[in-house]
């Protein structure tokens, strides 16, 4: 896949807080998958953050790390290295928190007709565990 092509893709993210409460968001999307070299990137704009905005969104995916960033009304860089644990920030609303992401699964699957990403995270304010979360996105080329 060393072009770019349109993709459709479901978005299931998954968010447990220290008490055992799930939280579970699917979203569906359309949007581009290339990449270069070994690296891998997923662009598309998500409707469902805000109602009045429409932020865009690239996914770039490597071996073992990732990064989710996000411009617009919402600005965030979520950092994914595999084994660590490392900053990250995230911007809305007037107000900033930094982040801190222990990643302890990056795993991508390809094919000709499309893939899936997993990633498996567990997400600090202040040195202190707020949530489990899991990312899964599964898409197909159009």
């Amino acid at each position: 896949m060393d072009n770019i092509v349109s993709v459709s893709m479901e978005i299931i993210s998954e968010q447990q807080n220290d008490i055992g409460e799930t939280e579970k968001n699917v979203s569906e999307h359309r949007g581009r998958f290339s990449n270069k070299g070994d690296t891998y990137y997923l662009i598309y704009y998500d409707e469902k953050i805000f109602k009045d905005e429409i932020v865009p969104t690239i996914l770039k995916i490597k071996k073992s790390s990732a990064k989710l960033i996000r411009k617009g009304k919402l600005n965030s860089v979520l950092n994914f290295v595999l084994n660590e644990k490392v900053s990250s920030s995230y911007k809305a609303n007037g107000f900033e928190i930094n982040l801190d992401i222990h990643t302890m699964c990056v795993e991508r699957s390809l094919s000709s007709a499309g893939g899936n990403i997993f990633l498996e995270y567990d997400l600090y304010i202040d040195n202190i565990r707020q949530s489990k979360n899991r990312i899964i996105i599964n898409f197909s080329i159009i």
